[in-house]
């Protein structure tokens, strides 16, 4: 199955502080990211296929979903995913019949979107580590 697995490294003195503060905002920007990255996904995959005689039936679309897939005590990790479609390693270049079997070497969706949004992170999560800091000092 396709998807984006984050690792998420949890040490130091902001996890020493009450947690219901730190795991309610960092469950907050876990999910931000989430839903983020599956928008992307989803826009990505309709943008880079190429449809010549008819409209898209939006099944991969529809299949793009995000889940909770680790807990660390009361923080959250999410995937986002393509809900192991069949030819959801097709699409994106890892199955089987890719290159060189076939001339098709995959649309690389997913590791085109984890790139986007690890670059992107650290300037849409700086609002939200300000909120929790701020709450943190109360």
């Amino acid at each position: 199955m396709a998807g984006i697995n984050p690792e998420v490294t949890t040490e130091g003195k902001l996890f020493t502080a009450p947690k219901q503060v730190t795991s309610y905002h960092i469950g907050l920007m876990t999910t931000k990211m989430a839903k983020e990255a599956q928008l992307a996904v989803k826009f990505q995959g309709q943008s880079s296929f190429r449809y010549e005689r008819s409209q898209p039936t939006g099944n991969w679309s529809r299949s793009i979903k995000t889940r909770v897939v680790a807990a660390i005590g009361d923080l959250k990790a999410a995937e986002v995913h393509d809900s192991g479609i069949v030819y959801g390693p097709w699409l994106e270049g890892v199955g089987s019949r890719n290159y060189p079997v076939t001339r098709f070497k995959g649309y690389s969706t997913f590791r085109k979107v984890r790139q986007e949004i690890e670059r992107k992170a650290p300037r849409m999560l700086t609002p939200d580590v300000k909120a929790m800091t701020k709450s943190l000092e109360q």
